[in-house]
């Protein structure tokens, strides 16, 4: 039986380490944190929501001009802050609590104080109304996917009309046979995991975080069922570990496309 349980294992990483979780270098580590780091830290959030946006404008809708947003695993607020700024509210949403009380904190240090900040469950309980952009990264490569297509389903289930989502998802992952060996042991043997921390320079109880890969035919059947169109397949990572950003709005308008009419169907049978 596994001891791995992804929501305690994040809460431990918000309470020891709240920055390496949220990014894994060693600089974001909590003792090595500085002006610097911290600048250098949420600035790559500002660019990264910068880039969404534009690939969202390129691609998905020019118009696009959300005014209710919401970060799911929003961490520390490292994108929260930035989609803060760019709408009039913001959800932040994370299973966390130390986390989310990093971002609260993060949140006035910025002076933003259009955002709401709440934990997560996998119902999205505390979510409530309906959003015009849905935003999620580096978050459900730890969820397993039984779990994580519920949450994404439900996630897209919570756009408005016209609403947008742009989620990161991980599709592909080719270790050696070794490798998932090692993984499994390290799941089910707390002693075998945190002596590999040891054998790899980390600190012998740092948690151990999931990395899960997502079935692109399923997450595709969730869009299409729930009428989002104009979708978007922005390609991520190089070599074994590979990602999806899966960008798409809700249409409540939209109708798949059929390349012949039924009339035209019977006419070729």
């Amino acid at each position: 039986m596994s001891f791995l349980n992804s929501d305690r294992e994040w809460e431990r990483l918000g309470q020891d380490d709240p920055y390496y979780g949220v990014l894994s270098q060693d600089r974001f580590r909590e003792g090595r944190l500085n002006e610097e780091v911290l600048r250098d830290f949420f600035k790559s959030g500002v660019d990264h929501i910068d880039t969404m946006y534009s690939l969202i404008k390129q691609h998905v809708d020019p118009s696009f001009a959300p005014k209710r947003c919401l970060d799911f695993g929003c961490g520390v607020g490292r994108c929260l802050v930035p989609m803060a700024q760019r709408t009039e509210s913001a959800i932040g949403v994370d299973v966390s609590e130390s986390m989310i009380e990093e971002a609260k904190r993060v949140c006035e240090r910025n002076q933003v104080s259009n955002t709401q900040l709440v934990m997560s469950d996998d119902a999205l309980a505390r979510v409530t109304g309906e959003l015009d952009f849905i935003h999620a990264v580096l978050v459900f490569q730890h969820i397993p996917p039984q779990r994580g297509l519920k949450l994404f389903s439900a996630l897209v289930s919570r756009l408005a009309d016209h609403g947008v989502i742009a989620i990161q998802l991980p599709y592909y992952r080719d270790v050696p046979t070794a490798v998932k060996v090692m993984g499994a042991l390290r799941k089910h043997v707390p002693l075998f995991h945190n002596l590999v921390n040891l054998l790899y320079r980390k600190p012998f109880g740092d948690p151990l975080m999931e990395k899960n890969c997502y079935p692109l035919k399923t997450l595709f059947h969730i869009l299409q069922t729930q009428r989002c169109a104009n979708l978007h397949v922005e390609f991520q990572g190089r070599g074994k570990f590979l990602s999806v950003i899966l960008m798409a709005q809700k249409r409540s308008e939209w109708v798949a496309y059929e390349p012949f009419s039924e009339e035209a169907k019977e006419t070729t049978s």
